[in-house]
């Protein structure tokens, strides 16, 4: 895991899911990479009024929120499925948010997938290392 201030590492979606803004917790909220296989993690703190507790896009924080936004879905149940169903439109409307949000809030992570067991062996790309990429000891 690369830790440290500013910098970015990688955060699993049991992490991710307490950031929603409640207690003074951070508001996070992950988003695909539309060019690449990572699921980055932003920092939407500063814009509280929207995706804090009872904000319009509060829907979206502290999960996975790509197929939502890319379907322009407030519905919860819009937040299931495969980035590989979206239409063309879809497409273009997640890569239109990826980017608002690459613009504006600071990228804080990368979602790690629960079944990875090895933080450091999965890359910020979405790959898991393999042995033959690991240094010997």
């Amino acid at each position: 895991t690369r830790n440290g201030a500013g910098s970015v590492r990688a955060i699993r979606a049991l992490e991710l899911s307490v950031c929603d803004g409640v207690d003074g917790a951070p508001l996070y909220i992950a988003v695909k990479d539309p060019r690449s296989a990572e699921v980055t993690v932003f920092d939407v703190s500063s814009g509280k009024d929207f995706y804090g507790p009872g904000g319009p896009y509060h829907v979206f924080v502290a999960k996975d929120a790509t197929l939502g936004l890319a379907r322009s879905s407030m519905d919860p149940a819009s937040l299931a499925g495969s980035v590989d169903d979206l239409t063309a439109h879809e497409r273009d409307t997640h890569v239109q948010w990826y980017d608002k949000y690459s613009g504006k809030y600071p990228r804080v992570g990368f979602l790690v997938p629960d079944g990875v067991l090895d933080e450091d062996a999965y890359r910020a790309d979405g790959s898991e290392t393999t042995d033959g990429d690991k240094k010997d000891s």
